[in-house]
């Protein structure tokens, strides 16, 4: 469901990360604008992973890397 919901909100480009994110001293305004849909994508991923799996991705600092832990932890055969 969060898969889905992250893609529905036009966010998933953020968690599949298939380029680097922006950097801020090569353009602030992009890298704002990534900033708060990374933002957006993780407070999404924490919301609907679930308490039991909250622990798991505490800590982390992007959409991505949280997707990829719970990936990593829950479906091991998927996550490599």
């Amino acid at each position: 469901m969060a898969a889905t919901t992250v893609t529905t909100e036009d966010l998933w480009d953020v968690v599949e990360a298939t380029t680097e994110p922006p950097k801020p001293e090569d353009d602030e305004a992009e890298f704002k604008a990534w900033r708060k849909k990374d933002a957006k994508a993780l407070i999404l991923i924490q919301n609907y992973c679930g308490s039991a799996n909250y622990s798991l991705i505490w800590g982390t600092e992007t959409a991505k890397a949280a997707w990829d832990t719970l990936a990593k932890k829950l479906n091991p055969a998927q996550g490599t």
